[in-house]
């Protein structure tokens, strides 16, 4: 399942069998819990991407693998979103409107040091890097990811925060 959030509003989709279900049609299942129907195995990502492109090609790469994702176009939907939304790792992007990605990367690690963070970046420098370490961020990778290298990264870091959480 995907949820993207614009502003104050959120729209999910999931496709179980060809068909396009809302954020609505899955809270109202006879269980009543938007989880329902998810695999315990799941891992909840959030997503924070300006360019909605991205967002949805990494969102549908990680949907595909069967991981929980939600996405947000700003820092501040990022900061608001995590005390509602329960997440495994945190994907972000450097470059954001507003906050950019070490600033919402620090905010994220002040309010929820558990959660890992990987900082999406144009290039890795010695400086980026430093930041990105001062901030709390747990990986920095560097664009454009393919879905391989995404899944194998993600895949390290969920599972060593497993081993440390």
């Amino acid at each position: 399942m995907y949820i993207a959030v614009s502003g104050r509003s959120a729209y999910s989709w999931a496709s179980l069998g060809g068909e396009v279900h809302t954020w609505a049609d899955r809270n109202h299942t006879s269980t009543g819990t938007l989880d329902s129907g998810i695999s315990k195995k799941t891992n909840g990502i959030l997503i924070v991407e300006a360019n909605p492109d991205v967002q949805w090609q990494l969102a549908r790469s990680l949907t595909v693998r069967g991981h929980r994702v939600v996405g947000t176009s700003s820092g501040d939907g990022a900061l608001a979103l995590i005390s509602e939304w329960p997440v495994d790792l945190v994907l972000i992007a450097e470059d954001l409107p507003g906050m950019d990605g070490l600033q919402v990367a620090k905010g994220l690690h002040r309010s929820h040091p558990e959660i890992p963070v990987v900082l999406m970046v144009m290039k890795k420098t010695t400086d980026i890097l430093t930041f990105a370490r001062l901030a709390g961020v747990d990986a920095c990778v560097e664009r454009p990811l393919s879905a391989d290298a995404l899944t194998t990264l993600l895949d390290g870091q969920l599972l060593a925060h497993a081993a440390t959480g």
